[in-house]
């Protein structure tokens, strides 16, 4: 649940080797999505579907669409580039961390999390 209408909500993962990003201020890569959360007192449920995560996100926004100021274009997970910036099976049997980002979005936010899990589908149990 939320209390605030913040859109810069974000969740990324690591695993032994994912590539860090040109520029990254951690020393490990990861795959970072955006998501959202409707501004309400109720429980919700969010699902962010793997094909949505990228490890070429950019440092300034943490979205995977941007060209920074530095001139660095970064890449989403897509058909586009072969599948080339998207989670593997390999690194998905090998995540190592996980991580909620509130960033490249100016204004308040407020986030309770009760529960997160990894599943194929929506409504799947993990």
């Amino acid at each position: 649940r939320a209390t605030t209408s913040y859109t810069g909500f974000k969740v990324a993962f690591s695993a032994t080797g994912i590539p860090v990003v040109p520029g990254d201020h951690t020393s490990y890569g990861t795959f970072k999505a955006n998501f959202m959360v409707a501004d309400t007192s109720d429980v919700q449920s969010v699902y962010v579907p793997f094909d949505s995560f990228s490890y070429d996100w950019s440092p300034y926004t943490g979205n995977c669409d941007t060209l920074d100021p530095t001139g660095v274009q970064h890449h989403c997970c897509s058909a586009d580039d072969d599948y080339y910036y998207c989670p593997t099976a390999v690194y998905l049997s090998a995540i190592t961390g996980f991580e909620l980002w509130a960033e490249g979005v100016e204004g308040d936010f407020h986030v309770e999390v009760l529960e997160i899990a990894a599943s194929d589908a929506p409504n799947a149990k993990a």
